[in-house]
């Protein structure tokens, strides 16, 4: 992989070298995420024999990059809507769903790279759907809890600075159920 090195031959910024070899300088969970979805374009560079240093295969990952977080970024607002829709009316679930989306920085960096927000952002709204759900039955099922675990897990594993959640959830969690 030519992109890792600088022309001076030291690691560029997102990667670092340690003992010899280079390891990702930000965690990987997105990437072990989405990998299947580059298994058609993968196949496509090595049945045309394509090298991943040409600019077919450059333009190729750009347009997967952008294609990609713009789905996931997209289904995040989706399931926004539908959990404002069960707390608001249909037009404010609409006018926050706006806001969230074209209002905030979701859209200008989540929706146009792969930045790790993309997941975590998904991994937010998943937990308020499913403490929506806990607030509507009267005893939640372990499979609530081990969903809202699995998402904050998910959460911190992709970006660690969504710690301070998963201390909030925890906190609400224990608090409503000891």
């Amino acid at each position: 992989f030519p992109r890792l090195r600088s022309e001076e031959g030291g690691a560029f910024y997102y990667v670092r070298e340690q003992n010899g070899h280079l390891y990702s300088g930000s965690p990987i969970l997105t990437s072990l995420i989405i990998t299947p979805l580059y298994l058609v374009p993968a196949w496509v560079l090595s049945a045309y024999d394509i090298p991943y240093d040409d600019v077919r295969a450059q333009l190729l990952f750009v347009v997967m990059e952008r294609l990609v977080a713009a789905a996931f970024t997209a289904l995040s607002a989706a399931l926004l809507f539908i959990v404002l829709c069960r707390l608001v009316s249909r037009r404010w679930a609409v006018a926050i769903t706006l806001l969230y989306g074209l209002g905030t920085s979701t859209w200008r960096f989540s929706g146009q790279a792969l930045w790790t927000h993309v997941l975590s952002e998904l991994a937010l709204v998943i937990l308020c759907a499913v403490f929506l759900r806990e607030d509507r039955e009267d005893q939640p099922s372990a499979a609530a809890f081990v969903l809202a675990g699995l998402t904050v897990a998910v959460a911190v594993a992709n970006r660690p600075q969504m710690i301070g959640f998963a201390l909030l959830t925890t906190v609400i969690v224990w608090n409503r159920h000891r």
